[in-house]
């Protein structure tokens, strides 16, 4: 999974930088989800993550996209690839996660209509569970809003793409969507939205605002400047772990939601990588989507077996976890997304399965 586009009849664009920068954030995302597992929350703005995911989506898309859409490539033929691209890895996730509920979660996960739940999540249909105070929208796996809402940014894409085509009238949309933004980001204080269902217009403006600037940020190109890769990892990383309270949360979020993340997907489109960085980028672009979407599952998993040995966090214990979420997903990756998203590609498509964009989106 790598942001190595094949546009019909035309070049190939690599963006190697986004790839690594893409798995750095996913990998502080699932860090900062297993505060049990380190002893301590670690990574405490990782969630400002999904904006980058969908900024670095909507650059990706427009590149990937454009030309095919300027020729006329409908709406429906768009939201088939993108489905084909994001839903059965997903799926293969929630069914995991479904399996541990059924097999080692505890039977009150079943009162009432958990059962109907857990079946309409994966479906990527969002349903909380009766009795939860939590009000999660995916309670099998509370990461799939964003999945949900990255779909449906796509879907906006190509249903307004005359509009996004156009660099004018993208900017335009762009400075809409960031009133809404603002909005969330003063009323609930910080930008931690979109899980819950109270939470979820706030989600949905994050989702708008990222997305119209990924697309505005691949009208302008890339910059003169371009920064190391390993630098520009280790400020991401930087700024995914401030963690700050109080009103200068809510300055910070919104700064780097609305400031930071942009300014990262344009230096990482422009970034060279050397051979070794480049490799490293690639892995970490391959492990993004798995590490993502799975954490949750393998998370449920890792704790029940540690919990069985009387294992106690710590930060090593917390790098552990890490480590092996990543070997996970690269397997993840090469035996099971792959040929998945092959057979459906020729199947639905009648064609090999070409180098696509990567979705992006973690939560929180």
């Amino acid at each position: 999974m790598h942001s190595t586009i094949g546009r019909d009849g035309g070049r190939r664009h690599q963006f190697v930088a986004l790839d690594g920068l893409r798995g750095i954030a996913a990998l502080a995302v699932a860090i900062y989800h297993v505060p049990a597992f380190v002893g301590g929350t670690v990574m405490s703005s990782a969630y400002l993550a999904v904006d980058l995911f969908f900024c670095i989506s909507g650059f990706v898309l427009f590149h990937a996209y454009a030309d095919r859409l300027r020729k006329g490539m409908g709406i429906g033929a768009f939201l088939l690839r993108r489905i084909v691209r994001l839903y059965p890895l997903y799926l293969v996730s929630g069914l995991s996660a479904l399996a541990y509920v059924l097999l080692l979660g505890e039977e009150s996960n079943l009162q009432g209509h958990g059962l109907v739940s857990f079946v309409a999540n994966l479906l990527l249909f969002p349903l909380p569970l009766e009795w939860s105070l939590s009000d999660d929208l995916f309670p099998l796996n509370f990461v799939a809003w964003s999945i949900l809402l990255e779909i449906g940014a796509s879907l906006g894409f190509a249903a307004f793409s005359a509009a996004f085509l156009d660099p004018r009238r993208t900017r335009w949309t762009m400075a809409a969507a960031a009133v809404p933004m603002l909005f969330a980001g003063l009323h609930y204080g910080q930008l931690n939205l979109g899980v819950s269902a109270g939470q979820m217009p706030g989600g949905m403006a994050r989702a708008l605002f990222a997305f119209c600037a990924g697309i505005a940020i691949a009208h302008v190109g890339p910059v003169r400047w371009r920064p190391s890769f390993p630098l520009l990892c280790a400020f991401t990383l930087a700024v995914l772990a401030v963690d700050v309270s109080g009103g200068a949360r809510t300055v910070y979020d919104l700064t780097v939601a609305m400031l930071v993340c942009p300014l990262l997907v344009l230096l990482g489109a422009g970034c060279r990588t050397g051979k070794e960085e480049s490799r490293i980028a690639v892995l970490l672009g391959r492990s993004s989507y798995p590490v993502y979407i799975f954490q949750v599952p393998f998370a449920a998993f890792a704790g029940k077996a540690l919990g069985a040995w009387d294992v106690h966090a710590s930060p090593m214990l917390g790098l552990a976890f890490v480590g092996g979420l990543f070997l996970f997903a690269l397997a993840v990756e090469r035996h099971v997304e792959r040929p998945l998203r092959s057979s459906l590609s020729a199947r639905v498509f009648g064609i090999a399965r070409r180098a696509v964009p990567a979705m992006v989106a973690p939560q929180s």
